[in-house]
């Protein structure tokens, strides 16, 4: 009978031994099946680009399948409740756009709260804003510009891609700091719509993705007159940025990646090492930057800081100018 309780109380202590080292040995293992991106958008653009070619590389460093899956809507907010809601293991990843930090400013009916059903995981990439005008306009700078709309208040109007974007807060940003006001013209359809219009002439300026517009300006269809990062963009160095006139101006379209904050802290720091060592390797950043992105990987605290950050910034500017969505 003692040898026999010796044998138990062994096997006991074995079993709790493994409960307890249980959890790490399953996260050192991870992933053991494909592990899901999921992308706020359709198909197409910059976002899915960045988003397949993560996948990609995170395929190759984690030797299972990473799909990237489609959940549009609601402003991106079904794709983050998708997401929150999804097992805390790991494997059900959500793609950020700059619209994560901005919803919480704009909406009070969110299913969710960012702070607390959210955690970032690694900043993937930024990318700058810019401020574009139609070559009739006969404004060339930013210090031209706060000059025009301080001496004719209301009398320019502005193209987004639609009222709470990240490019309508990026000018809310700079008409607040310059104390001067425009008249917003606001596209549902996108920073397409709001293109053809400026290029048509019907409304003077367009602030988007720089990258993207860039084409119109090499045909001399548009003219720069400046972005929006906390310095000259090394894709246009020629470019002024706001903040050259104005001190401390920043505002900058944001690709991460997030997790449920149920997710345990040692997995996500094992995730977001390797989207960093994924971002940093030399191959994947001259991708991106064919794609005019900057390669930005993060820590998991890192981005969280910044999420918390954005969240503040654009919480303010939508107070401040009395922005509301329908």
């Amino acid at each position: 009978m003692l040898i026999g309780r010796r044998g138990f109380i062994g096997a006991a202590l074995t079993s709790a031994a493994a409960l307890r080292v249980g959890p790490g040995r399953a996260q050192s293992n991870w992933p053991t099946k494909h592990v899901t991106l999921v992308l706020p958008s359709q198909p197409g653009g910059g976002s899915d680009v960045i988003t397949r070619l993560l996948a990609a590389k995170l395929q190759q460093r984690w030797h299972q399948p990473v799909i990237v899956s489609y959940k549009p809507g609601a402003n991106t907010t079904i794709a983050t409740q998708f997401v929150i809601t999804s097992p805390p293991d790991g494997y059900t990843l959500g793609i950020a756009l700059s619209s994560l930090t901005i919803n919480p400013a704009l909406r009070n009916d969110l299913p969710y709260d960012t702070l607390k059903d959210v955690t970032g995981v690694s900043l993937v990439m930024t990318g700058d804003f810019g401020v574009f005008a139609h070559p009739t306009l006969p404004i060339n700078t930013i210090p031209e510009l706060i000059d025009y709309a301080r001496k004719n208040p209301d009398k320019l109007t502005y193209a987004t891609g639609g009222v709470g974007s990240g490019s309508h807060l990026a000018f809310e940003l700079f008409l607040r700091s310059a104390g001067v006001s425009m008249v917003h013209i606001p596209y549902s359809g996108g920073g397409a719509a709001a293109l053809t219009d400026v290029l048509s002439g019907s409304v003077p300026l367009l602030i988007d993705i720089a990258f993207g517009v860039m084409p119109r300006v090499k045909q001399k269809q548009l003219k720069p007159i400046a972005v929006t990062g906390p310095k000259r963009s090394s894709f246009f160095p020629d470019i002024p940025a706001v903040c050259e006139t104005i001190p401390g101006y920043e505002a900058l379209s944001y690709l991460g990646v997030y997790a449920s904050s149920r997710v345990p802290s040692e997995l996500l720091a094992r995730i977001s090492k390797d989207i960093q060592d994924s971002v940093d390797d030399p191959a994947t950043q001259a991708e991106m930057r064919t794609e005019g992105m900057e390669p930005a990987g993060s820590t998991s605290a890192e981005y969280q800081s910044l999420i918390r950050s954005q969240i503040d910034k654009w919480t303010s500017v939508v107070r401040a100018a009395g922005i509301k969505v329908q």
